[in-house]
């Protein structure tokens, strides 16, 4: 199987990308993690040629999505996201998304997941329905301004690596602070 195409290697190399709480696993015990067939991984990686983003969205019946038209995202309809479990690629190597997390807690999507050649993100939404939407994202704000905008601000990380280390240090600290906010991470060896 080829591998996407991805940056982390040159971040792992100098230290700037942040591995806590990444749990290693084989390839073929994807199928253990709720959730995550391998086989879709597989699909979306022949399908899309590597190098773009796709999405499978499963709420009973499957649903293929490729990156809309000039745009390094994919477009899924909001309303097949109600109660569904979504993976997709992220070929450039970034961890989930403010996108992808607030748009399955909006339209209350079960689970959605992110994956590359080197790494595999989940977000399980198990958050009550009475939480309070603008709470969540400024708990989210806080945590990106706290974890790492006052990094690039004073020079100790660039813009280009807060965009590949962000989001996985945030989720985590989020999972920590908002009960039903779970969240897991797994370095994928072959």
């Amino acid at each position: 199987m080829k591998t996407f195409k991805s940056d982390y290697s040159k971040y792992n190399k100098i230290g700037h990308y942040d591995e806590s709480g990444i749990k290693n696993i084989l390839f073929n015990e994807i199928n253990n993690i709720k959730n995550i067939n391998r086989n879709d991984m597989i699909e979306i990686a022949n399908r899309t040629k590597y190098n773009i983003e796709a999405a499978i969205v499963n709420n009973g019946s499957k649903h293929f999505y490729i990156e809309g038209i000039n745009r390094n995202r994919v477009d899924i309809k909001t309303a097949l996201i109600y109660e569904s479990d979504i993976i997709h690629s992220h070929p450039n190597g970034t961890s989930l998304s403010a996108e992808d997390i607030i748009e399955t807690i909006t339209f209350q999507g079960k689970s959605i997941t992110a994956f590359n050649d080197n790494y595999i993100y989940i977000f399980r939404n198990n958050i009550v329905e009475d939480t309070d939407f603008m709470n969540l994202f400024n708990i989210t704000l806080s945590e990106i301004e706290g974890l790492l905008i006052k990094k690039v601000n004073n020079g100790t990380i660039t813009k280009s690596q807060m965009d590949f280390s962000m989001n996985h240090k945030v989720w985590l600290e989020m999972s920590k602070k908002l009960k039903g906010f779970d969240y897991e991470s797994y370095k994928i060896s072959r």
